[in-house]
């Protein structure tokens, strides 16, 4: 899904209304796991992962066929201000 319809759904409030829209990923997902070596695993890396998507991924992937684990990786606010900089991100 293009990164700007992605965002575009995730924008209409409440989120309840583009549930249906955003469970298509889960189901892409699915589809790869279910392809995939037994013991694989799927990484989703947005930062944006619990407000735009973990609602979905509670409701589709449920013990005991999907173990879900988030992780929350947190950096010092200065070196996230250092890499935006870095890669031009923003008028600073």
């Amino acid at each position: 899904m293009p990164q700007t319809a992605w965002h575009d759904l995730t924008l209409s409030l409440p989120l309840s209304a583009s549930y249906p829209k955003r469970k298509a990923k889960a189901a892409t997902i699915k589809a790869f796991l279910s392809k995939a070596p037994p013991g694989a695993s799927y990484s989703e890396t947005s930062l944006n992962f619990i407000t735009q998507f973990a609602d979905v991924v509670v409701g589709e992937f449920r013990p005991p066929r999907y173990r879900i684990s988030v992780v929350k990786l947190e950096r010092h606010p200065a070196k996230v201000l250092h890499s935006m900089i870095a890669v031009g991100y923003g008028n600073f």
